[in-house]
């Protein structure tokens, strides 16, 4: 993810922060300039090498710490009015309404817990609680490789007094591991958004592996807001030209090549829905994917 694109990202959910007061301790009502400048200082802190102790007050600390040394210059460039105007931010607000309205119609399938594979910062698994005005006590682990990223997804909550039961996994798509989570007689939704991209070839038993490991479930589910339409026979014939676009950009970034198959030749999943071309922006179109457990 660029680093414009990660901001922009940032941009989003501190704007739904801001909209939503009555969920936060009333001095976060600062100037949104300055809770910019905290996204800066966050992203900042995901690129530097993994400190050893963190906790609450430690996190404030290197925030502010980070925040003094941005120069107005990468506030204007990487900050200005026009992140908040750009696609990017209207195409965030989609992905959240789709994983709410996922969250929304498992309600009779009694989803507790929500496992949100490459989970990045934690982004989307903060607007998944704000947003979903269900006072469910819904566990949300945040799987990532990224040591920084699932501190900032652990930390966030507290530090912006939001109530959520929030966990997290080290994860790797290429040797994925969920055996440290208590499975066993839950209802589980598996999610990935903008993550599973970034793996050019994912495993072929993905899948079976991910399935296998969450065994004692209740139920499991998944939830897939991925740009692989290119890769969909269905999307190439309605849009043959659009998804020339989109392969040829993929191959030039290097970005997944087989999700589609991979998905398909499970075993151990059964496809229950998927909407190619569903959100479209630039030279991508993402496709919805969503899947059950046979």
């Amino acid at each position: 993810m660029s680093k414009e694109r990660y901001t922009n990202n940032c941009s989003a959910f501190f704007s739904y922060v801001k909209s939503r007061p009555k969920r936060f301790p009333q001095d976060l009502d600062l100037d949104f300039k300055h809770l910019r400048l905290e996204i800066l200082a966050l992203w900042n802190l995901m690129v530097q090498p993994p400190y050893k102790t963190v906790n609450k007050n430690t996190l404030v600390d290197l925030i502010n710490e980070e925040m003094k040394k941005i120069t107005s210059n990468e506030i204007e460039f990487w900050l200005g009015e026009k992140g908040m105007k750009g696609s990017t931010f209207q195409f965030q607000e989609l992905f959240d309404d789709l994983i709410v309205k996922e969250i929304d119609s498992e309600k009779s399938r009694n989803i507790d817990m929500i496992i949100y594979m490459g989970s990045g910062w934690g982004r989307h698994i903060l607007m998944s609680r704000l947003l979903d005005n269900d006072e469910r006590n819904i566990h949300y682990i945040a799987a990532d490789f990224i040591e920084k990223g699932n501190m900032i997804s652990r930390f966030l909550p507290e530090y912006y007094n939001i109530n959520m039961n929030i966990s997290e996994v080290m994860f790797d798509f290429n040797d994925p591991n969920l055996y440290s989570i208590d499975f066993k007689n839950k209802s589980v939704l598996i999610l990935s958004v903008h993550s599973m991209e970034q793996i050019t070839y994912h495993r072929d038993d993905f899948f079976d592996e991910i399935i296998g490991q969450t065994s004692e479930a209740q139920s499991v589910y998944g939830l897939h807001i991925e740009p692989i339409s290119f890769l969909i026979p269905e999307f190439c014939e309605k849009m043959p030209d659009d998804a020339k676009n989109e392969h040829d950009f993929v191959n030039s970034i290097k970005l997944n090549k087989n999700l589609w198959q991979v998905l398909l030749g499970s075993n151990s999943i059964k496809l229950t829905q998927c909407i190619p071309g569903y959100i479209a922006e630039g030279r991508l179109s993402r496709s919805v994917i969503r899947w059950r457990r046979k």
